[in-house]
Parts: structure tokens; sequence; C-alpha cells
């Protein structure tokens, strides 16, 4: 939890560098929370997909973001690396 609170409290920072942990810390963070949305929304909230997943996704892109860019600094690679992964 230090390393997904650490993301959030650095959530517009685009300079630095982010550990590897620190990064994938918040992948599987968010796809444990994010799941877990999906089957409140679909289940018993009977909603679909935008609902309350789609409400915390518009709510984490932004740090999701910047600790990618922060990952790709860390790596040695320009930022522009990850502008593949915001049309994904």
């Amino acid at each position: 939890m230090n390393k997904y609170s650490a993301v959030i409290r650095k959530y517009a920072d685009f300079r630095g560098r982010a550990s590897r942990s620190e990064y994938w810390m918040w992948i599987l963070m968010n796809l444990i929370i994010i799941s877990s949305l999906s089957v409140i929304d679909i289940f018993l909230l009977n909603i679909g997909m935008y609902g309350l997943s789609f409400v915390y996704f518009l709510v984490i892109a932004l740090p999701t973001l910047a600790v990618l860019v922060r990952r790709l600094h860390d790596t040695g690679h320009s930022s522009w690396w990850g502008l593949p992964f915001c049309y994904a």
C-alpha cells in the first residue's frame, strides 16, 4: 500500500523516476480495484460497464500516465515511448 499511496501523492509529477516495484504495484492494485468494481457494477448494480469502474478509471488516468512516464525515465527511455499506451 505504501507504493500505491506514493503514486497518489505524486499524481501529476512527470519528472523523476519510478521504481519497478512502484510501477507494478500500482498496476496490480488498480487491476484488482477495477475488477472488483466491475463485478459490483455488473452483478450487484446491474448497470453494465459504465458505472463505478469507469469513474475510477477516469480518476486514475492521470496518475497512471505520470507513473508510466516516471518508469520510462527510470529505464532510460523518452516519455514519448508511453504515447501508444495512451490510446490502447
